[in-house]
Formats: C-alpha cells, structure tokens, sequence
C-alpha cells in the first residue's frame, strides 16, 4: 500500500499501471485455479484472503489442491474446516515467517488432509507448539472430526491436519 501511495503522490501514474498489473496478475491466475479446484466458494473466499494476509506480511502462502476440493452442502462443516485454518493461520501470522509458507490440500474419501511445510527460528518453535495445545483449539479439532500433528526436523516445521469432508 504505501508503494501504491507513493506513486499516486509522486504521480508517476505509469510506474503505478505496471506496479499494479505485476501484484494483480498473479493473483488474477490464483483466483481462476482456485475457482476450478474448490468448488466450495466460501473455502475458495476464505482461502484468497489469507493469501493477502500472509502477502501483508511479505510471506507467499502457497495453496497446492489435488484433485479438485468437492462442495459441500453442510455449513456447519464449512464453519468448522475454516474455523481451524484461521487458527492455524493465525498462529502463523504471529511470529516472523519465511518467504513461503506452502499448504498442500488433498481430498480422498470424505476426508481432507491438509499439510503445511515452512522453517521457524529455533527460538519461536516451543511457543508455537504450545499454541496447538490449547483448549480452543482442541475444541476445533472435535469439531470437525480432526486429527492433528505437528513435526519439527531443526527449523523445518510440518503440520498435518486431517479432517472430515463430505461432499454433496
């Protein structure tokens, strides 16, 4: 934002054209994959903002489906799928964060395992497996039938997270 403000005030309105089309481009083709691989459009929405949330803080949130993420006529298993991932986002969010996080979805018999792979310093990884430890997000976890794993391999840290999805 503030690049996007500086140009205006500059007026440099042609380095602000080519400024906004390299950051939209990206996220034009984001969308268009999102929309054919989740068919769900609240998952497909939620998962689009927090892409710009991690983009706020410099780090790239890499989504890989396979195969196609079916909808689902449930909300309430809709609530509670995003109801974790924003937990889980929201433990990332606060802490410093690599370049890239990836987020790899795969959907098989009514179940959705959902991995995550980044690196963390040394000194945030204790307190951020304390974070998957507490009540709250125990409760979550019962909500949508889910089961939870956090591994760390020096600063290489992996969560995996399985949970119910039925599809219509």
């Amino acid at each position: 934002m503030h690049i996007i403000y500086g140009l205006v005030d500059l007026e440099n309105y042609d380095e602000l054209k080519i400024y906004l089309h390299d950051i939209l481009q990206p996220e034009k083709e984001f969308s268009h994959r999102l929309s054919v691989l989740v068919r769900n459009p609240v998952i497909a929405g939620f998962f689009i903002g927090e892409r710009e949330k991690f983009a706020e803080r410099k780090t790239q949130l890499i989504i890989e489906i396979s195969p196609e993420l079916p909808n689902t006529t449930d909300q309430k298993q809709t609530t509670n799928l995003i109801n974790v991932y924003r937990y889980i986002h929201h433990a990332l969010l606060q802490r410093y964060l690599p370049e890239e996080v990836t987020m790899t979805i795969e959907y098989n018999k009514q179940r959705l395992k959902t991995q995550y792979h980044f690196q963390l310093k040394e000194s945030e990884i204790t307190n951020f497996e304390l974070v998957f430890a507490e009540n709250y997000f125990i409760q979550l976890l019962a909500d949508c039938r889910g089961d939870f794993q956090l591994t760390t391999k020096q600063q290489q840290i992996s969560l995996d997270l399985a949970t119910d999805y039925k599809e219509n």
